[in-house]
């Protein structure tokens, strides 16, 4: 770590000239050593360290869920990005857990694990893997205690950390007498570990309810020893095991149906188990899930069922789970001495009873909610002396003696006086980031936290002459604020995914916000009125291997009215269809190209201030900016590793749909990336996107278009911004001058910014850039935006997203040089991915010598509806057409959403009726793209396409524009991202390998 805040102190001094006082940014904890798991070591990059860590939250929740009730020290968790820090700390220290997340660079995974199994042998290793697929099958891990799935959430951290001090209990026989305990029986790693995290959440809640400041120490420890244990089991006879073991002690069983039984996958092992399970012990609630529906099969059994592929999986588990554990209160029923009432002690029952007659409070001990309440209290003892008064039929003046004694005896044993700390939360509004919620912050929001916490420790506002660098204000809704929303308006029916977007979002509309979050939001309202934005950060967006950028909505609001309550109702309807954006066919389409399951995501919700000023009616920033540090297209001159920097008058919109936008290497940003001046006027910006200050919210049109407005340049010319951005063509000398003073056509290239220096936007950004790779360990992007202030001679850059741009498989060494000729289907030396496929067989491609540029749109509907039946095979294709895909603009391409091909593994640019157009990198659909690893070749010429052997497949599918066809072999695509080069080639290569080990 040190290194690194080295190299950045370096880049900080080279680029500013000016040196910063790093400090440290490692924190130091006093935290003893806990009970079983007291030392944690996390081995992951800094990135993926980052994503568990969201700006101290893992931190605060390990703070939070283990020193419930102040019973045992919270474990203390470390962390190393290296093989070499993570060996020297297993040295140095005694480590009682080993948390793998990812593959960390420069490590033989499976080496590291044998390796650190033979010189630590009673350390247990868990993995977090960021490929839910079962190919991990194919790899050694039998050195693993477990492996886990990466879900979005820094939480499954603390789910380890509980589930193997679980397996270590149980291991010993160190169960509490009374413990209860949890049997799961899975043995899809994505779903087990969802699973467990949503367990152990509903334990932590429920211990959250039952061990308070009131009880002693003594009691405190008690109830946590007494807590819900969670045990885990893969398969059929692991799971009978389990139960003969444990058998009384259970609580409930969770099952999968089909599961391993005698080395076999079997449909209905589990309900077969289930049945086993009922005929034994029909009192212990079983829960069965299943991919098949066989609700049919699940009559009179008594057993519970729930669809793995229902919407609402993950809440009726939740729900299952709680009903074990509730109620945590007792409703005492309204009578003639006292007002209907809910306890939560049991001082207060003891109280309260008081007030009973006899026999009221006979009535309320024969109840089995009276037994259950105390059960779930873990007053076991109490519990069992008031069963037995219940059922000796004694008189009720007896039971009353009899109870109030029970209590009493209790009482005196058990509790001493205690005082509740009062607690009350403040909004800090003047603070940049604030949070409403406990919950995840999700993948923006976990950028933003992140870069400006890099911002605060590196960079100064003295750092770069006439340039501030921040980020926006902004409220986070964390992911339990969704959660709450879903479950108090009781949204996850069985129809929710059969409605149209339109009636998602009515539904959800319809709903409420919860009333704990109401107050802090109409209170944020009230205190701006600056125009905002509203954006999704589900838990998944953002992430390393699957980013969703662009997948959910976004919604533009003025904040004009007077009224703050109008202002109010259009943010908290705002919220409620991004929410429902969750549920959206782009989304769902985009979620079966991913191994997540839509329960899997959970939204948070990013209250942000627009960036810009105000024009008349309009509000717009001068530029706004994509930045990556790695460029997949280079122009002459410059290294992949030199980064590119795309710029657009006015919002965002232009840059990430693929619009026109002028960009530049920010390693020699004076450096032309056209030819000639006059070849880059077809390319110059024409329109701008604004936000429309006088638009009115309309339901029926709810997404970020319903609040901008497209306008000309002379917009820009009429509000004095055009001359900061752009230049004038000089057909006369063939030359751009910086400025709109002269004759000739108008050119927006930044000249005046980027090549003249009115402020240092190219040093910045290849600070930022640099530092920011530095700090995450892997390529970045950065979405950013920049105003002028007043003066006009200064500005403020502000950073509204960070994200990482590719894996680091992007680069295995792929040999292309000893392909046949003659297999060749096309040949490519621009391509962006790396990699090889060996198993696709179909294509879908726009008929040749046919298609028009003009049919665009209908080309786009035409591949969707193709790409939804490939998906539902579960078919991988191949995508070939012309001009940019993705655009919005439909002569440049074919306007397609990631969601319209989110099958395609491989796409081929062609040129687009006789010109190539320069491919677009500043979009959400090429960050798709990458994220998932979709590799995209580019050719020049139709020719470098064997078109006619295309023609002679199978075809599957033809329309009006396209043709799908299925090979009667599958191809092979080798992409070599080194070098910039792929090809296609017919059959496989018997024989071809990478030159990667891995």
């Amino acid at each position: 770590m040190k290194e690194k805040f080295k190299k950045i102190e370096e880049a900080v001094q080279k680029a500013t000239g000016k040196s910063v006082d790093l400090g440290s940014l490692e924190t130091t904890s006093d935290i003893p050593e806990a009970s079983l798991i007291g030392d944690v070591l996390l081995f992951s990059t800094s990135y993926d360290y980052f994503l568990v860590q969201e700006e101290g939250r893992l931190d605060s929740l390990i703070e939070d869920r283990f020193s419930v009730g102040d019973v045992r020290q919270p474990p203390k968790v470390d962390h190393v990005e290296t093989e070499e820090q993570c060996r020297e700390a297993l040295k140095e220290r005694e480590i009682d857990l080993l948390i793998v997340f990812g593959e960390p660079m420069d490590t033989s995974f499976e080496g590291f694990l044998s390796e650190t199994e033979k010189a630590h042998e009673e350390l247990p290793i868990v993995w977090i893997s960021n490929d839910g697929s079962e190919s991990l099958d194919r790899m050694d891990l039998s050195n693993l205690e477990e492996i886990f799935t990466w879900n979005g959430d820094g939480e499954i951290i603390l789910t380890i950390i509980q589930y193997i001090e679980d397996k270590i209990c149980f291991s010993k026989g160190d169960f509490d007498e009374h413990a209860r305990v949890i049997l799961l029986v899975e043995d899809s790693r994505q779903y087990y570990s969802t699973y467990l995290t949503h367990i152990y959440d509903r334990i932590w809640s429920y211990l959250d309810r039952i061990i308070h400041e009131g009880l002693t120490r003594e009691k405190r420890i008690e109830r946590y020893r007494r807590r819900p244990f969670v045990i885990h089991a893969e398969d059929v006879e692991e799971g009978r095991e389990r139960y003969e073991e444990l058998e009384r002690d259970l609580s409930c069983v969770i099952t999968d149906n089909r599961l391993k039984k005698n080395d076999r996958a079997e449909e209905n092992a589990g309900l077969e188990f289930a049945e086993e399970i009922k005929e034994d012990r029909p009192e212990l609630p079983v829960l069965l899930q299943s991919s098949s529906q066989i609700e049919e099969d699940m009559k009179n059994k008594d057993i519970e069922y729930v669809n793995k592929k229902a919407p609402d999986l993950n809440q009726k588990l939740i729900e299952f789970v709680d009903q074990r554990y509730t109620p945590t209160e007792l409703a005492i029923k309204e009578n003639d001495h006292l007002g209907g009432k809910s306890i939560e002690t049991i001082r207060e029952f003891e109280d309260e009873i008081k007030h009973l007659d006899e026999d009221e409070l006979y009535e309320l001990v024969k109840e089995s909610e009276l037994i259950n309440w105390l059960i779930n209290l873990t007053e076991f003892e109490i519990a069992e002396n008031i069963e037995t008064i219940a059922k000796s039929g004694v008189s009720p003046r007896r039971v009353k003696e009899e109870v109030l004694d029970a209590l009493e005896e209790h009482r005196y044993a058990s509790y001493s006086t205690a005082v509740t700390n009062f607690r009350r939360e403040t909004d800090d509004l003047e603070s940049r980031i604030n949070r409403i919620g406990d919950g995840a912050l999700g993948g923006k929001a976990r950028g933003l936290a992140f870069i400006s916490k890099l911002f605060s420790r590196f960079l100064n506002e003295e750092l770069f002459e006439d340039l501030e660098i921040t980020v926006p204000r902004t409220i986070v809704l964390t992911s339990d604020v969704f959660d709450k929303f879903l479950e108090e308006n009781e949204i996850m029916d069985s129809s929710l995914l059969k409605r149209s977007d339109e009636r998602i979002s009515s539904k959800f509309i319809e709903g409420s916000l919860p009333a704990t979050v109401i107050g802090d939001v109409r209170a944020f309202i009230r205190n701006t009125r600056n125009p905002l934005i509203v954006r999704s950060s589900g838990l998944l967006e953002d992430s390393m291997t699957r980013p969703f950028a662009g997948v959910y909505s976004s919604m533009f609001l003025p904040n004009e009215s007077w009224e703050t309550s109008l202002r109010f109702r259009e943010v908290c309807d705002a919220i409620k269809h991004v929410y429902a954006s969750t549920f959206f066919e782009n989304a769902r389409n985009y979620l079966r190209s991913t191994p997540k399951n839509i329960g899997d995501e959970k939204m948070s919700v990013i209250l942000q201030e627009v960036v810009g000023k105000k024009y008349g009616k309009y509000f717009y920033p001068t530029i706004s900016g994509v930045a990556k540090s790695y460029n997949h297209y280079p122009a002459k001159g410059c290294d992949p590793e030199d980064g590119i920097v795309y710029l657009a008058l006015g919002l965002g919109k232009e840059i990430v749909e693929g619009g026109q936008s002028y960009f530049f290497c920010p390693e020699c940003p004076k450096s032309p990336m056209f030819g000639t001046p006059k070849d880059f006027i077809p390319h110059s910006q024409t329109e701008f996107y604004a936000l429309d200050l006088e638009s009115v919210y309309r339901r029926v049109e709810k997404d970020e278009e319903t609040s901008l407005a497209n306008l000309d340049m002379k917009k820009a010319e009429k509000h004095r911004v055009l001359d900061k951005v752009a230049s004038t063509y000089s057909p006369r000398d063939d030359r751009l001058y910086p400025g709109i003073n002269r004759e000739g056509s108008i050119v927006v290239d930044f000249a005046p910014i980027i090549k003249h220096g009115s402020i240092p936007l190219a040093d910045a950004m290849k600070l930022l850039l640099e530092i920011a790779e530095i700090a995450l360990g892997y390529p970045v992007e950065i979405e950013f935006a920049v105003k002028f202030e007043e003066d006009g001679n200064s500005a403020e850059l502000v950073v509204l997203q960070i994200r990482n741009m590719v894996s680091k498989d992007m680069f295995l060494d792929i040999d292309i040089e000893k392909c046949d000729e003659e297999k060749l289907v096309c040949r490519s030396d621009k391509v962006l991915g790396s990699g090889m496929i060996t198993e696709i067989r179909d294509v879908i491609y726009t008929k040749p010598d046919q298609f028009e540029m003009k049919n665009s749109e209908r080309a786009a509907e035409e591949i969707s509806e193709v790409n939804k039946r490939l998906l539902e095979e579960d078919e991988d294709y191949i995508l070939i057409g012309p001009g940019r895909w993705g655009t919005t603009d439909h002569w440049m391409g074919i306007p397609v959403e990631w969601g319209d091909i989110a099958g395609a593994k491989v796409i081929v640019e062609t040129p687009a009726e006789g010109r190539a157009i320069e491919p677009s990198q500043g979009s959400h659909f090429f960050h798709d793209m990458i994220a998932s690893e979709t590799c995209y070749l580019v050719v020049d010429d139709d020719e470098t396409i064997d078109l006619e052997w295309l023609e002679k497949q199978q075809v599957e599918d033809e329309m009006e524009d396209i043709k799908h066809v299925r090979l009667e072999e599958p191809v092979e695509v080798r992409i070599d991202g080194k070098e910039g080069k792929g090809v296609i080639m017919k059959k496989v290569q018997k024989g071809a390998e990478t030159n990667d080990d891995n």
